[in-house]
């Protein structure tokens, strides 16, 4: 697994989008497919 580089914009737009979503934890598991 790798970790994602992301913009502060970005980081910032993501933890909104948790809290919105009542979603404690800030880590995530995002699957790919056909990626490779």
């Amino acid at each position: 697994m790798a970790v994602v580089q992301m913009s502060d914009v970005a980081y910032e737009d993501f933890i909104k989008l948790l809290e919105e979503n009542n979603i404690d934890s800030n880590t995530i598991r995002i699957y790919l497919a056909g990626m490779g």
